[in-house]
């Protein structure tokens, strides 16, 4: 008879393993730790022989594998000891020399393991298998099964069968699918989602499939409430299986004929209050081990996070041993070799440790690379605040000459500190000895690109400036002719031939280039915080690339020679202040009589846009003709864009032209101020570079009505040099128009005369009678 061990000498130890894929249950590590004490068999040796080596029905049988009785060979000590050296026989594995151990010993072996590996030795020999299903056997499957903390089988089940149906493989029990990791155990089947779509029978479609039946045999049947199509999903319907439908229809009809006695009667009765007892319990058992998967797959996976942890946590310690630090080891932590369950020993160290070093490493420079850029882009940032707090002590007209910030803190001087060592502290006092000594460094930067630009058109070698004589050229700068023309090639510039379609805009002279910049004095990234800024990178500026404009200066020389001037000589402000009007040839006439009158600057910008040729002919129109053009007033005095001349307020915060004349006014003690004396526009389009529309004859002044001057005006445009829309009539220009409407005045700064702003106030405010100061004012 055989003893396990008292249950005080056994410490188990269990990890039970659950594999959840689709609902399956598995076990994969379970560890006994038996520590007998006190193991005894009862009876002498026959009795031991007898508990193994009877079969089920008690009859005797010879254990497979055990030798049988051989005449003992005789073998001379020579040939013996020659055949031990020449070869080694080796025997094969013989699992009766297992069975032939005592046995407390194999009962204890049979402790220590698993059920996959109790139903592993099953199938590696017959008496083994023979062994293990004995009824005396259940014992063992019965404490295995406890250990491991599986719960109880079923009461119609057997812990040989409810191990096997658990743990004896993942092939579906209807079509052998492999894979199958979803047991259903309302039906008590491990089955495939085809079989599950084909055999489920779903209660509303019974009467369907199955008819002239009675409806209560889905009583007297277990079923599941996940169909085929539900993918683990419970519904409110019931499903069975189609085979257990047709079993009991049988034994259901079997039955009902037998029911025209008494006896047949209560025979049918009592089967059915059997199957619905054994459905009841069908049910409840199979939520209480539905319940044990989902906490053993929990644990489980807790089990492998925490050993997943354990590992990684002991590789990490390793690294932290060699000089890493944590912020560098954190990169490793999701790659494959970490991410496992094994434990870390020193052989596998040995051989993850090259692969997970160089991810350190790699994580280690990029995070020193980010520091730095980082540190810069702080540095970056103080040098701006300093720059940005020098531009308020520099007039606006030497301000737009300034290179932009970014290309002022490359200066040998000023990148020397950005790009100080990191023990060195940088703030806006380390900046101080280079800023005493920016305004010579940019005054250099300046000298410097005027030499540049000087010597570009000495080597252009263009056709009109060759005309200039070395005598001419001591009496006037060359930069400021009407004849040097300049443009941008820098990449990416608005100003390039790319756009030249849809912006051509051509530099006139020195003030031009030196003021012109491509991307903007501010870049929009730097309204970021460095962190950001270290992330993206330092944002760059598109460097300006001034270069000779020949055909542009090809196209001024004509213009000068056409009103009787000397290109050599005239200069860009001379032209600017002859208020010449030249029509192109090349354009046809636009709404009958009406043409484009394009000032010098309009001109020029005209004939390299639309590619005219160097033979295209123009007309310089004469002072009678020149009262025929319409000239509109500056669109300038309402925009954003003016600034004080005699101080720096207004250069991070550009005005309107009234505010900015108020200013000075009420600020420098300037009553009558002027442009460019008093008050600057930053913008660089001027008026004069907008093609206007011109008639062919005066139309007449009606009588009576006022006289109509025109008026030019030099200031700068904001719109780009397109083509206006002509009013009917030519557009008058009044110099008394200093009255202000006070009810929109924020709105809409216009001016008017007089009868103007009483119109405006009867029309737009409904003011019949207007007050000075209340509804008006004058400025």
């Amino acid at each position: 008879m055989l003893l396990l061990p008292r249950q005080s000498a056994v410490t188990p130890t269990t990890s039970l393993q659950v594999d959840e894929t689709g609902g399956n249950v598995s076990s994969t590590s379970v560890m006994v730790n038996l520590e007998v004490s006190d193991v005894s068999i009862s009876g002498d040796d026959s009795e031991l022989e007898s508990d193994w080596e009877t079969g089920k029905k008690g009859r005797k049988f010879k254990l497979r594998g055990q030798p049988a009785s051989k005449r003992v060979k005789v073998v001379d000590s020579a040939s013996a000891s020659a055949h031990k050296t020449t070869s080694i026989v080796r025997r094969k594995k013989d699992v009766s020399v297992f069975l032939s151990m005592p046995l407390d010993v194999i009962c204890a072996i049979f402790l220590e393991l698993t059920i996959k590996d109790l139903i592993a030795l099953t199938r590696t020999s017959k008496s083994m298998r023979d062994t293990l299903l004995e009824k005396h056997a259940t014992i063992i499957w019965k404490t295995v099964r406890e250990n491991s903390s599986v719960p109880e089988p079923p009461h119609d089940f057997s812990e040989q069968r409810w191990a096997s149906f658990l743990f004896g493989g993942t092939q579906c029990q209807c079509c052998g699918a492999p894979n199958i990791r979803t047991v259903e155990f309302f039906l008590r089947r491990r089955l495939c989602t085809k079989c599950k779509k084909d055999n489920y029978v779903v209660e509303s479609r019974f009467a369907r499939m199955f008819p002239h039946q009675e409806k209560a045999v889905l009583d007297l049947i277990p079923f599941t409430d996940v169909g085929g199509w539900a993918h683990g999903h419970a519904s409110s319907s019931r499903f069975f299986w189609r085979e257990d439908i047709e079993k009991m229809i049988q034994r259901w009809d079997e039955l009902k004929s037998k029911s025209r006695s008494v006896k047949g009667k209560q025979q049918l009765q009592d089967f059915c209050e059997q199957r619905k007892k054994f459905v009841a319990t069908v049910l409840q058992e199979g939520k209480n081990y539905i319940e044990w998967r989902e906490r053993s797959s929990k644990e489980h996976s807790n089990d492998i996070h925490e050993r997943k942890k354990a590992r990684y946590e002991a590789i990490c310690q390793r690294f932290r041993d060699l000089g890493y630090e944590d912020c560098d080891i954190r990169e490793i932590e999701y790659e494959k070799s970490v991410a496992v369950t094994n434990e870390l020993t020193d052989r596998g160290w040995t051989r993850i440790r090259p692969s997970l070093e160089q991810v350190i490493i790699k994580a280690r420079d990029s995070r020193l690379d980010f520091e730095l850029r980082r540190r810069r882009a702080e540095r970056f940032y103080t040098f701006k605040k300093v720059f940005d707090a020098h531009a308020l002590t520099v007039l606006p007209p030497l301000w737009l000459q300034y290179p932009h910030w970014q290309e002022v803190a490359n200066f040998p001087e000023i990148i020397e500190i950005i790009d100080s060592p990191d023990n060195v502290i940088v703030n806006a006092h380390s900046f101080a000895p280079a800023m005493a000594e920016l305004p010579s460094l940019i005054a250099k930067w300046l000298e410097d690109k005027r030499a540049a630009l000087k010597k570009q058109l000495v080597a252009a070698n263009m056709d009109d400036a060759s005309t200039m004589t070395p005598t001419s050229m001591i009496d006037v700068d060359v930069l400021n002719l009407a004849t040097s023309v300049f443009k941008c090639a820098g990449e990416g510039c608005m100003q390039t031939p790319l756009y030249a379609e849809t912006w051509s805009d051509p530099l006139f002279g020195w003030t031009d280039a030196a003021s012109h910049m491509c991307s903007g004095r501010t870049s929009s990234l730097w309204n970021f915080s460095p962190l950001t800024v270290a992330y993206t990178g330092i944002p760059s500026y598109i460097k300006a690339v001034i270069v000779p404009f020949r055909d542009a200066s090809v196209v001024a020389a004509k213009l000068v020679r056409l009103v009787g001037l000397d290109p050599s000589r005239v200069t860009i402000v001379d032209m600017d202040r002859s208020g010449y009007y030249f029509l192109c040839s090349g354009c046809p006439l636009v709404h009958n009589r009406r043409q484009k009158a394009y000032p010098w600057r309009a001109a020029v910008a005209h004939a390299v846009s639309h590619k005219h040729s160097a033979t295209t002919s123009w007309q310089a129109l004469t002072p009678t003709q020149a009262l025929c053009v319409q000239v509109p007033e500056n669109p300038n005095n309402q925009r954003m864009c003016w600034s004080c001349n005699h101080c720096s307020v207004h250069i991070h915060a550009w005005a309107s032209f009234s505010d900015v004349r108020c200013h000075v006014v009420s600020e420098h003690n300037i009553q009558n101020p002027r442009e460019p004396t008093d008050l600057f526009c930053c913008r660089r389009v001027h008026l004069s570079k907008l093609p206007l529309p011109y008639w062919s004859r005066p139309r007449p002044i009606a009588a009576g009505s006022f006289p109509r001057p025109i008026v030019a005006c030099p200031r700068p445009l904001v719109a780009r040099p397109r083509p206006l829309v002509a009013c009917p009539r030519p557009l008058v220009v009044h110099n008394d128009r200093d009255i202000r409407c006070q009810h929109c005045r924020h709105t809409n700064p216009r001016l008017f005369n007089l009868n103007g702003v009483k119109n405006h106030l009867k029309d737009k405010h409904g003011i019949g009678s207007p007050q000075p100061t209340t509804d008006y004012i004058h400025i």
